[in-house]
């Protein structure tokens, strides 16, 4: 009778590991496959239309380009703001989280080292492919925004980064 009980039990609890096992398969594939790679994918997505309307103000600065290029990064950063939240996979490998979006300490020295850079107006920091090797306080959409919001008057320089920064997001 003892053995029966026993085994009554042990084979309700494998039921139940499994069953158990099957729900979390499934919850897993669902955080992934309907909320983390949507999300990712329409980032993904966003990005290229940055670069261009970027390209588009710098070439002629218009209000109206303007307007476009601000919507374009507000789509950009709604879109990160609904994908940062999945810190595995895509957006984690190769330090990308702190690469798209660099998040500067309170004392300041990120804000110090982007106006002492920028001073000196190195050109390797206006091509999409160098910007990336420097540091992500200089390639990052926080870089971007500070550069090119930071400004009421246009500069041709400033601008051709801001493309740099948005074409280098865009290829990671």
């Amino acid at each position: 009778m003892k053995l029966i009980l026993l085994l009554s039990c042990l084979s309700l609890l494998l039921a139940t590991v499994a069953r158990a096992n099957d729900e979390y398969s499934q919850l897993t594939r669902h955080v992934v496959d309907e909320l983390t790679l949507p999300s990712i994918n329409k980032f993904a997505e966003a990005l290229p239309g940055l670069a261009s309307a970027t390209e588009a103000y710098c070439a002629d600065s218009t209000r109206s380009r303007h307007i476009e290029y601000v919507r374009e990064f507000h789509s950009v950063m709604d879109a990160w703001q609904a994908a940062q939240i999945y810190t595995f996979g895509p957006i984690v490998r190769k330090g990308r989280y702190s690469r798209i979006h660099f998040w500067p300490g309170r004392s300041g020295a990120t804000a110090r080292y982007l106006r002492k850079t920028l001073k000196k107006k190195p050109m390797e920091l206006t091509d999409a492919t160098e910007i990336g090797k420097k540091s992500v306080a200089i390639h990052s959409l926080v870089a971007y925004e500070s550069f090119m919001f930071g400004k009421s008057e246009v500069d041709p320089y400033i601008c051709r980064v801001g493309v740099a920064i948005a074409r280098f997001q865009t290829s990671m």
